[in-house]
């Protein structure tokens, strides 16, 4: 799966993560595997293997700000990525 995520034009975010929760058994995903620096208006793209045809996942964006405080969007578990099926 490919995730393109377009920083802000404040430079306001320190650094940011992608969440991906899949089913139960399987631990989650971090993309990249440790936060990664931000830059604003920057356009970040991250390429996820492995997935799971026909799982559902939970995709969140958690980031930190430079004044200190994390935010993860969306804040729940009910908004997945349903139905994940391969394109060739």
């Amino acid at each position: 799966m490919k995730i393109e995520w377009a920083a802000p034009s404040d430079d306001m975010i320190e650094n940011h993560q992608i969440l991906l929760n899949g089913p139960p058994d399987l631990l989650q995903i971090k993309m990249p595997k440790n936060p990664e620096t931000t830059q604003s208006k920057q356009l970040y793209d991250y390429e996820i293997t492995d997935l799971i045809p026909g799982a559902d996942y939970n995709l969140k964006l958690s980031v930190k700000y430079k004044s200190g405080i994390d935010f993860t969007w969306p804040n729940t578990n009910n908004q997945t990525v349903s139905k994940l099926y391969w394109l060739f």
